[in-house]
C-alpha cells in the first residue's frame, strides 16, 4: 500500500525527483529522532546526577556530578557558597568553611517539563514530584513555614523533619521565584515564618495560619528541594536576603546561558 503523500509526489514530480524528496524526508526525520533521544540521555543523566547529592560529601563531588560552579563566594562569616546551572536546574551547594564538607543543599527545577523524584533523597519519607505534587497532597506534618512577599518577590517554603527515619536531616520543599512553575497570586500581603524556618534575625513575625491558607498551598507546586545535615540549622539554605531556598534569583538572572 503506497502512502498517499508519496502518490501525491509521483503526480508533481517525476519518479527519481520523488525518490530523492522521500530519502530527504526519512533523513530528516532520523536526525530529529536522533537529537530527541540524546536530549532524553541528557536529562537522564543529569537527574541520576541530582539524586546522587548528598550531605557530608565534599565540593569536589558536587564538582565532579554537576560540572564547575556559576558562583562560588565567601559570606562574611566564612560560609562558602556554590550555584552550579544546567539547563534543567540550578543546584545551591553551601558549607561552614572552605575546608568543609556540604552541610545543606537545594535542588531548583528551571525548566517545566523536567520533574524530579525526591523520595529516595528524603530515604523514602517524602512522596513528592517536583513540579507535580501539590503541597496539599504532602499532608501536614511540616515543622517550619516560610512565606514572604516582597514589592516584585515571593518565596514560600515548608520544612520537614522525621528523626532517624529520615538520617536525622532536615528537608524543605518550596517555590522559588528563580524556577520553573507558576507563580500563584499572593493571598496575603503580611510575610510570615513559623517553627523550624524562623531562624533568621530579621524574620517576620510569626502567627497563627490565616483562613486563605489550604487554599493557597492547594494552588501549586513546589520547584525546590533542600536537604540540609542534621548537625545545620535550616538559616544556611535560605538566601541572604531571605526570599529564596538555595539559590536566588538576583544571584542568576543577569547571567546569559
Amino acid at each position: 500500500m503506497v502512502p498517499a503523500f508519496v502518490n501525491q509526489l509521483l503526480t508533481y514530480v517525476e519518479v527519481p525527483g520523488a525518490v530523492s524528496a522521500c530519502i530527504t524526508l526519512a533523513i530528516l526525520g532520523f536526525g530529529l529522532l536522533f537529537k530527541f533521544a540524546r536530549w532524553l540521555r541528557r536529562k537522564s543523566r543529569h537527574r541520576d546526577n541530582l539524586l546522587r547529592l548528598a550531605c557530608g560529601t565534599s565540593f569536589e563531588r558536587f564538582d565532579e556530578l554537576l560540572g564547575s560552579p556559576l558562583v562560588s563566594r565567601s559570606t562574611d562569616s566564612g560560609r562558602v557558597v556554590r550555584i552550579y546551572r544546567s539547563p534543567y536546574s540550578y543546584v545551591f551547594a553551601t558549607s561552614p568553611g572552605k575546608d568543609d564538607s556540604v552541610d545543606a543543599f537545594s535542588i531548583t527545577i528551571r525548566r517545566k517539563r523536567v520533574n524530579l523524584r525526591v523520595k529516595e533523597m528524603t530515604n523514602m519519607q517524602l512522596r513528592c514530584t517536583l513540579m507535580k505534587t501539590r503541597f496539599t497532597d504532602l499532608g501536614n506534618d511540616f515543622s517550619g513555614l516560610r512565606y514572604v512577599i516582597g514589592a516584585n518577590r515571593f518565596g514560600y517554603a515548608e520544612c520537614y523533619y522525621f528523626g532517624n527515619p529520615g538520617s536525622y536531616q532536615q528537608y524543605v520543599l518550596a517555590f522559588n521565584d528563580a524556577g520553573a512553575g507558576r507563580l500563584p497570586d499572593p493571598f496575603g500581603q503580611d510575610s510570615f515564618a513559623n517553627g523550624d524556618l524562623r531562624k533568621l534575625d530579621n524574620d517576620p513575625l510569626s502567627q497563627d495560619l490565616p483562613e486563605w491558607f489550604e487554599g493557597f498551598r492547594a494552588s501549586f507546586a513546589p520547584n525546590t528541594f533542600a536537604v540540609i545535615a542534621s548537625n545545620s540549622a535550616p538559616a544556611a539554605i535560605l538566601s541572604s536576603i531571605g526570599f529564596s531556598v538555595g539559590v536566588d534569583r538576583l544571584d542568576v538572572a543577569h547571567v546569559p546561558d
